[in-house]
């Protein structure tokens, strides 16, 4: 039976590591910047950013991480994404962990960050994957899950440009390098063919790379 590759999820330091250099090549953000993560955890993803440099915020609802928070050094707020009043204009780079309440909640969540991010800063969305194949067994498989060309119209409806989105197989790293494609245009034909082979995704995460755009 196919099981999600759960370390992915779990291991935050790990993402770290390996988003970070990635992080700086496509953004071209080195070792400062302002970093918001929703769905912080216990805050050793925002940990790691804040020893290389980085101001950090964490958004967690779940409040038994607090002390996790504390031994950590990291701020991060208790609370829903729409009760923690994010200030707007403000951060350069924004990490979703989750899928913010399903596709309900998705539109709303992702126009907040829209607000809060800095005119060109960036998106990283991290949602369980809802194309994989084969299906997955009903108690295996996460409520809140979307489909790749779900994810994009939600990134796009929320105006950012959308620079990838890919399905890491069981065992890859959570971030590889993602392909650029244009944001605005795409051909009838690239949508089918990505809808298509996006049944095939054998990933238990979508990670998708967005911008804001200039003003």
């Amino acid at each position: 039976m196919y099981k999600p590759a759960f370390y992915h999820w779990t291991d935050a330091e790990r993402a770290a590591k390996s988003q970070h250099a990635e992080i700086a090549r496509l953004t071209g953000l080195g070792a400062t910047g302002r970093l918001l993560e929703i769905g912080s955890g216990d805050g050793a993803y925002l940990e790691y950013f804040q020893n290389h440099g980085w101001e950090c915020l964490g958004v967690e609802d779940d409040e038994s991480y607090t002390n996790d928070w504390m031994n950590k050094n990291v701020l991060t707020l208790q609370g829903r994404l729409d009760e923690v009043g994010l200030p707007a204009n403000s951060y350069d780079l924004v990490r979703i962990r989750g899928a913010l309440g399903g596709e309900k909640k998705l539109g709303e969540s992702l126009r907040i960050l829209f607000d809060a991010i800095h005119s060109t800063g960036y998106l990283i969305a991290e949602v369980w994957n809802g194309s994989g194949f084969p299906s997955r067994p009903e108690d295996d498989c996460p409520v809140n899950q979307f489909s790749k060309a779900s994810l994009h119209q939600y990134l796009e409806r929320a105006g950012f440009d959308v620079g990838g989105i890919i399905a890491p197989s069981l065992g890859d790293e959570i971030w590889t390098p993602l392909k650029q494609e244009p944001a605005k245009g795409r051909t009838l034909i690239s949508k089918v063919t990505e809808r298509t082979f996006g049944l095939f995704d054998r990933g238990s995460l979508l990670v998708a790379f967005a911008q804001k755009p200039p003003r």
